[in-house]
């Protein structure tokens, strides 16, 4: 640790490896006992990195702008604040954010055309997405894993359910262990309305796959849902008391329904109400549910 604490880029590369790995609780120690010779830009710039991945979009928002204000303003920091306001379905700050990015970054960095494209096709651009894509194409080469991702995308909002599953399939030949191109498999799914190819995806996730508990209980509340289980999807989700507003979006969409369900009594549905009143409005499309 002492080798790591005396070298700035070192120190900086161990601290996203802990973030990348979820190790969030050991990043976190360091960043809030930060060594001395990391700059308070670059604290800020951890800090907002370590929230993003944990989904808590405002606090992440919050540290990347005090990251700006003291001088980091390069492309990276215009594209980790369009991934909040995307997941945060704020179309108004993600569009000029991840403009900002493509205007300043003379590498054309996949992870910023890849955001690019995520949020084009959220706002209907179809024909602007696929021009991005052709770029990924071109830079990566038709059999790279994220290209290929993006291209079921692509396909699934033209309502190519078919041609998306098969691009998704290739995806996950080329990374079997991608947990992220199963989710994406089973929303297409949800998305195509194929639900019994969506529960053989579940099948194959649970089996596959030890942890991602939470995730696993959103993809089972998408497909209840998809079924009209509203209630059962309901309940299911209250139980995380999860902060990803992905949960709260699915969360919203189930009471809308429940709030109309008119064989529940008058005082369960105003309940329900009640609840909805109180949940800011969200509405992330499904296909936006993967973290990918």
């Amino acid at each position: 640790m002492q080798l790591i604490t005396k070298n700035l880029t070192i120190l900086i590369l161990y601290i996203k490896a802990l973030i990348h790995d979820e190790k969030y609780e050991k990043a976190q120690g360091i960043l809030d006992n930060p060594p001395d010779l990391l700059p308070r830009k670059e604290l800020f710039y951890l800090q907002g990195f370590c929230a993003r991945k944990q989904h808590d979009y405002k606090k992440a928002i919050a540290y990347y702008e005090l990251s700006k204000k003291l001088g980091r303003t390069e492309s990276s920091i215009y594209r980790e604040l369009a991934i909040c306001y995307f997941y945060q379905n704020d179309m108004d700050n993600a569009v000029p954010a991840i403009e900002n990015a493509i205007e300043m970054d003379r590498y054309k960095t996949p992870l910023i055309l890849d955001y690019a494209i995520r949020i084009y096709l959220r706002l209907g651009e179809i024909s602007h997405a696929e021009d991005l894509l052709k770029e990924r194409k071109i830079a990566e080469g038709e059999t790279n894993f994220y290209y290929l991702i993006r291209k079921a995308e692509c396909e699934t909002k033209k309502g190519q359910t078919a041609k998306a599953i098969e691009t998704i399939d290739k995806a996950i030949q080329i990374r079997s262990n991608s947990f992220s191109a199963y989710f994406m498999a089973v929303v297409i799914c949800i998305e195509g309305n194929n639900l019994k190819m969506a529960y053989d995806f579940m099948t194959k996730i649970n089996n596959k796959f030890k942890s991602k508990n939470e995730d696993k209980i959103l993809l089972n509340s998408m497909i209840l849902y998809a079924e009209g289980k509203y209630k059962i999807a309901y309940k299911t989700l209250k139980e995380q008391h999860s902060k990803d507003p992905r949960h709260t979006t699915l969360l919203c969409r189930c009471l809308r329904f429940l709030i109309n369900d008119y064989s529940l009594n008058q005082t369960i549905r105003a309940q329900y109400r009640d609840e909805l009143n109180q949940i800011p409005e969200s509405n992330i499309p499904f296909l936006d549910f993967c973290n990918i």
